[in-house]
């Protein structure tokens, strides 16, 4: 990590939320990933996803996009690694991240952590482990999901990038 007091100096495998994805890939990979987005309830939004290659710090990317866009602004920009085998090797991994997260930005940024049921879940089993930062212009969210035996889920690590504009949007697209 390198020293940041903005959202959009937190980058995740070089790319940083404000940029263009055009920046890091081709309109023909873009639309190709697009064929399988995930779109939010009034299409406002959508996330792709891209694997990556093992050099990478991460397996996954998920990127949120305005659908109408073409220039493929990075509202959200989220790295996953899959934990199915053991939960404790991501909260061993999510405590390294933490620890690099607040070393990079020091006293000058306000943390909330802790631990919630997911809603997803009805038997209130599946948790999630989250520390979120929250930065001029956006947050990032380091989390573990640790999802119940009943859910068809793999538990996961995440890296979460983002903007105001995205957080102000998430928390109303379900209303």
């Amino acid at each position: 990590w390198t020293k940041a007091d903005d959202i959009r100096d937190f980058q995740i495998e070089g790319m940083s939320v404000g940029d263009s994805l055009l920046d890091y890939y081709n309109e023909d990979k873009i639309k190709k990933a697009m064929k399988s987005a995930y779109f939010y309830p009034d299409k406002k939004f959508l996330d792709i996803f891209i694997e990556l290659s093992n050099s990478s710090n991460y397996e996954w990317l998920q990127i949120t996009l305005k659908s109408k866009d073409k220039n493929y602004k990075i509202y959200s920009l989220t790295g996953q690694l899959d934990y199915s085998s053991n939960i404790k090797d991501c909260y061993k991994k999510k405590k390294e991240i933490v620890k690099s997260i607040k070393s990079s930005f020091g006293n000058n940024v306000a943390t909330k952590s802790g631990i919630i049921k997911h809603n997803i879940d009805k038997t209130g089993k599946s948790k999630v482990d989250s520390t979120d930062f929250l930065l001029n212009g956006g947050a990032i969210q380091v989390q573990c999901f640790d999802w119940s035996k009943k859910m068809k889920y793999t538990d996961k690590l995440t890296v979460n990038v983002k903007t105001q504009e995205a957080i102000n949007y998430f928390t109303s697209a379900f209303d």
